[in-house]
């Protein structure tokens, strides 16, 4: 049998995530990106979760895919999280997801005749019936693994068919990553580096850099911290860069974000699209933007006058997060 390899290069922005405190996204893509893969399109289909392009085609011939990403931050573990589609309505079928080349994992798949249609006619001559839930198919797996490099190749065992059955929707990857001192580390504790930076120094697991008014920024050491990037100094009594999603400015006495990028509103130590539910958008008279404030904080005073409490300490009792 022969396999073609497409290697997609993608040099990644780097997007985090605020519900698992340092568990982070590295990368997150699917298949409105152009990766320089070739895509398969279901618009019309009568299930809204297909109605999107996917990498693959069921009308091509090539069975293996590798998906190649990059981050410089210090990390101990990854997850990869991959959305798969499976196009056939019948048959046996084995899938095998390598991640860096080490860790493999080969899982069998198969439908019986219990079908529904998917996708027209329309598309290359190729009309076939599909199951609509049990075809959207979740991989998740964790594994022990450094390296700045991050490998995720998908192979479907090629079949007697004319087309093949697997194309991906989507391929998330998360770092848990180490403390901001670290350069390299056994888990995410200040004394469990394994390695620091040149402008540091290392004893007994933990890093120092070397000039006391620097700060760390994965792993580095830094003069200040990359706000535009979205790094701040959350505690003022410690010398790390904590990265904020999306924030741009960060208050250390209140302990919270007051400025977010674009239109995302400020919501305690996070940026938000919309406020969450309890919370409601409010003008603060300071920054002279909305965030986002808990709603039951109204029932004993307008607006204006809980506003003007923002700066007292008993309000931020209630409202840190």
């Amino acid at each position: 049998m022969n396999k073609f390899n497409i290697f997609v290069y993608y040099y990644i922005s780097l997007f985090y995530s605020a519900c698992f405190g340092e568990d982070r996204f590295v990368s997150y893509i699917n298949g409105n990106q152009d990766m320089g893969v070739v895509k398969f399109n279901c618009p019309d289909s009568q299930s809204v979760q297909f109605k999107n392009q996917f990498y693959g085609s069921p009308l091509e011939t090539i069975y293996t895919y590798n998906f190649n990403f990059e981050t410089n931050i210090p990390h101990f573990q990854k997850e990869v999280n991959i959305d798969f589609i499976f196009f056939r309505k019948n048959g046996n079928n084995q899938i095998t997801v390598s991640l860096d080349g080490v860790n493999e994992n080969k899982f069998e798949i198969y439908y019986p005749f219990l079908i529904q249609e998917l996708c027209n006619s329309k598309y290359g001559g190729l009309k076939e019936a599909y199951k609509q839930f049990e075809q959207l198919l979740k991989y998740r797996q964790k594994y022990q693994q450094s390296g700045n490099q991050i490998q995720v190749s998908v192979n479907e065992k090629k079949q007697m068919f004319n087309f093949k059955a697997l194309v991906i929707s989507s391929i998330q990857i998360n770092i848990n990553t180490c403390h901001q001192t670290c350069l390299s580390c056994n888990d995410s504790s200040a004394n469990s580096c394994t390695s620091c930076s040149q402008d540091a120094n290392f004893q007994n697991g933990k890093c120092s850099c070397k000039d006391s008014g620097y700060f760390f920024q994965d792993g580095q050491c830094v003069k200040i911290c990359s706000n535009a990037q979205g790094y701040h100094q959350k505690i003022s009594s410690e010398q790390v860069c904590t990265y904020i999603q999306n924030c741009q400015s960060w208050d250390i006495k209140n302990q919270k974000c007051i400025k977010c990028q674009g239109l995302m509103l400020p919501q305690f130590d996070k940026c938000v699209n919309n406020c969450s539910s309890g919370f409601q958008p409010v003008l603060n008279p300071e920054t002279k933007s909305q965030e986002c404030l808990l709603t039951d904080r109204y029932k004993n005073g307008t607006p204006k006058e809980l506003i003007s409490n923002i700066i007292s300490f008993s309000f931020k009792r209630f409202f840190r997060y």
